[in-house]
């Protein structure tokens, strides 16, 4: 193994979250790719698959927690003749979480990754540096810092100068921290990782081409994603959107790895812009009522409406290549986060998240 290799890698929930849910999109099987070829070992923590397993299930709890409320389940029946079991919020969240548990821990098996204990980190290590606000505790770093006290003392206590760790995270206060320890390096996502081993692909062209080429295909690929993805209407209250569209696809920028093993996949990793025709419906506020009793409007009529919006997002693709090395379709596509995408639908206010 090389010596500028990282011999131990650390991946943050933060980056293990926007790889997508578990198995991961097609960054994650490509880390094991560098597992298998003895690139690096894969270091986490159980606390850290605690975080992406509660990040995951909260996701989802967003999209069915209604289902908790009798008059939804009542609505389902009366509607669609479907009785839907009763549920409390607390049980529902506690089953989306205990599935994303059992996928994440399967997900880091792939990987063989060895898991460190954060029960082998003294309190009174964390509490200090909380009373001395040091570390991850100092003046710009966030409130809500413990989990990532007790992440890093764990991973801290496992590194020598002959054997180093390498933690991917696009955190600040990560980064913050790891200026001041001895051995440990930090890079930012996984496309850093890929390219601090070397593997960039020279043939960048290559990709341009085919992505000139085969427009309308990658089109539908990414119309197929974003709806599975979701959109959340941001600027106006119970706002749905009912249909998206993707008409087109710019590729604002990319990088392109070779993978290892023998397929030699391509692997592109960016951001990409589409233009998004979307319809929506949504109470009309404009008109709606106030009620002085509950102190709540009442809309009385429901808005409709079409259009086209900017919509940006990174993203992951590994492309198939011929005997030549040249890329020929895409094998798979995944936006390189978990949480939804958020628009807004207001006539002169195109901002997103």
């Amino acid at each position: 193994m090389a010596a500028d290799r990282p011999r131990r890698v650390f991946l943050d929930a933060n980056v293990v979250i926007r790889a997508g849910k578990p198995p991961g999109g097609p960054l994650i099987p490509r880390v094991a790719d560098l597992v298998d070829a003895g690139y690096i070992k894969v270091v986490t923590t159980d606390l850290t698959k605690i975080e992406i397993a509660k990040n995951h299930g909260a996701n989802d709890f967003e999209v069915i927690g209604d289902l908790t409320r009798r008059r939804v389940r009542d609505l389902a029946d009366e509607i669609l003749a479907v009785k839907l079991p009763e549920i409390s919020p607390v049980e529902l969240q506690q089953r989306l979480i205990e599935k994303y548990h059992a996928a994440v821990e399967q997900m880091f098996s792939s990987l063989r990754a060895e898991t460190l204990s954060i029960d082998s980190v003294k309190p009174s290590v964390v509490f200090d540096a909380y009373a001395r606000r040091t570390g991850l505790f100092g003046d710009d770093a966030k409130k809500d810092q413990f989990p990532d006290a007790f992440i890093f003392e764990a991973l801290k206590a496992t590194v020598t100068k002959s054997d180093p760790l390498t933690i991917v995270s696009d955190d600040k206060d990560f980064a913050a921290v790891i200026k001041n320890a001895e051995h440990i390096t930090g890079l930012r996502s996984i496309a850093d990782l890929f390219a601090k081993l070397g593997l960039t692909i020279e043939a960048a062209p290559d990709v341009n081409d085919f992505v000139d080429d085969n427009r309308d295909a990658i089109v539908g690929v990414v119309h197929e994603e974003l709806n599975q993805w979701g959109l959340q209407v941001s600027d106006v209250d119970d706002a749905e959107i009912d249909e998206a569209d993707v008409e087109n696809v710019n590729f604002l920028d990319f990088r392109t790895f070779r993978t290892i093993g023998p397929g030699k996949e391509i692997l592109v990793v960016g951001r990409i812009e589409m233009d998004v025709k979307v319809s929506y419906h949504h109470p009309d506020w404009d008109t709606a009522t106030y009620d002085s009793e509950d102190k709540v409007l009442l809309p009385h009529h429901t808005v409709e409406g079409e259009k086209n919006i900017d919509v940006e997002a990174n993203f992951s693709m590994t492309l198939t290549v011929d005997k030549h090395g040249k890329p020929t379709s895409v094998a798979e596509f995944s936006f390189d986060d978990d949480d939804f995408v958020w628009v807004a639908i207001g006539p002169n206010d195109f901002d997103y998240k």
